[in-house]
C-alpha cells in the first residue's frame, strides 16, 4: 500500500490486490448466520454476484474501499459502523476528499463502497439528495491538477497527416 493509504490490520481486510478488495474485506456484522441457506448456497450467491462488475471496475472499486477503510480508520470510525454506512459518513468521508482528488475518482469510490455494501448484504439507505450534491461540489472542487487542457479536434486533415 501507499504510505498514506495503508489501513489499519485487521482479520476483516487480508491483504490482497485491489481487484480482490470487494470480494475478500469483509464488513464487521455478517449476516449470513440468519439466513436459511446453506453456507455453500450464501456464497455460490456471492461468487455469480461479484460478475456483475468487471475487473476493471472491480479494481478501481478497490481503490475506493481502501480509501474508505482508510478514513475511517483516521477518524476512529468503529467496523460495525462502516456497514451499513450512514448518509453522514458518505458525506464526510466525500468531503475529505473533495479538492484532493477529481469529482470522477470520488464517484467512483463511493460507488465502490455501495458495492461493497451490496455484495455483502448490508443495506444502502442513503439520502441520495444529499449524496449527488456532495458528488456535484466534489467535480466542482476537482484539483486544476487533475483537469486535462482541452485538446484541438482531430480533423481530416490532421490525420491525413499522419
Amino acid at each position: 500500500y501507499p504510505a498514506n493509504l495503508t489501513p489499519r490490520e485487521s482479520v476483516l481486510r487480508p491483504h490482497c490486490s485491489a481487484k480482490d478488495r470487494l470480494r475478500l474485506w469483509r464488513p464487521a456484522t455478517d449476516d449470513s448466520h440468519s439466513s436459511p441457506l446453506p453456507h455453500e448456497d450464501a456464497q455460490r450467491i456471492q461468487n455469480v454476484m461479484i460478475h456483475a462488475w468487471a475487473g476493471s471496475t472491480q479494481e478501481a472499486y478497490g481503490s475506493g474501499i481502501l480509501a474508505f477503510h482508510v478514513y475511517c480508520d483516521s477518524k476512529s470510525i468503529g467496523e460495525p459502523s462502516r456497514a451499513p454506512a450512514s448518509s453522514e459518513l458518505i458525506a464526510a468521508f466525500i468531503s475529505d476528499l473533495a479538492g484532493s482528488y477529481s469529482g470522477k475518482t470520488i464517484a467512483s469510490y463511493v460507488h465502490g463502497v455501495r458495492a461493497w455494501h451490496i455484495l455483502h448484504g448490508k443495506s444502502w439507505s442513503l439520502d441520495d439528495d444529499r449524496i449527488d450534491t456532495m458528488l456535484k461540489a466534489a467535480k466542482n472542487l476537482t484539483p486544476s491538477s487533475s483537469k486535462r487542457k482541452k485538446r484541438p479536434p482531430y480533423t481530416i486533415d490532421f490525420i491525413t497527416s499522419i
